[in-house]
């Protein structure tokens, strides 16, 4: 459990991150991903200074003229009213917002439509598993390149007379690791010498399977 927070809070994040999560999955728009965050984000920022201001639950709610006025229009996020009626509906609708109409005291015998988030907003929520296993492959290629530049410069160092590269890479990375730990500070920098043969040549393929399915 989280600290400081209950069971029921707990519960009801985990719900929330539920439900923004499939219904972010639902959509195949990049786009529509985009304009779905920026107006629960907008939601959110409003409920985030009626707390402050002190206005407790009767606040946090944003007249939908507002957010047409921010989202909508020529390059503005979204191109047309219709687009942004639409997501709001099928917001409220999966309960991630909430919806009330109610009268304006400045504009006498004029209704208006009202929106805010039904829960606190975290960014961590938009995080889907497209998004996920997107970063892990770009974490993956990057990973993959630097391999190849250890193997030129395993190679160069054997070109100039070096006759065990490995361990003197090894010798200067346990070194610069106690001089600065680091967050890879649990990484064994022997596991290298697994993936060595007797003539001190280095698998980097079977080291780079070994290095991605690291728990």
């Amino acid at each position: 459990m989280a600290q400081g927070k209950s069971e029921a809070e707990v519960l009801r994040e985990s719900e929330a991150r539920r439900k923004i999560q499939k219904f972010l999955q639902a959509r195949r728009n990049p786009h529509t991903k985009e304009c779905v965050e920026k107006i629960i984000e907008r939601l959110d920022k409003e409920n985030d200074i009626d707390i402050k201001n002190k206005a407790g639950p009767t606040g946090g709610w944003v007249r939908v003229k507002t957010l047409l006025e921010e989202f909508v229009g020529e390059s503005k996020l979204i191109n047309n009213q219709t687009t942004l009626y639409r997501m709001l509906d099928d917001l409220f609708e999966e309960r991630i917002i909430e919806k009330k109409v109610g009268k304006i005291e400045k504009e006498r015998g004029c209704q208006a439509t009202f929106y805010r988030t039904a829960f606190e907003y975290r960014q961590e929520w938009f995080i889907t598993r497209e998004m996920l296993e997107s970063a892990y492959a770009e974490k993956m290629e990057c990973i993959h390149d630097l391999i190849e530049q250890l193997v030129i410069a395993h190679q160069l160092l054997v070109e100039e007379g070096c006759p065990n590269p490995h361990d003197i890479i090894i010798e200067r990375f346990i070194y610069q690791r106690k001089k600065k730990p680091s967050c890879s500070a649990s990484w064994d920098p022997n596991l290298i010498r697994e993936f060595t043969d007797q003539n001190g040549k280095i698998n980097y393929q079977e080291l780079m399977k070994k290095i991605s399915t690291r728990g």
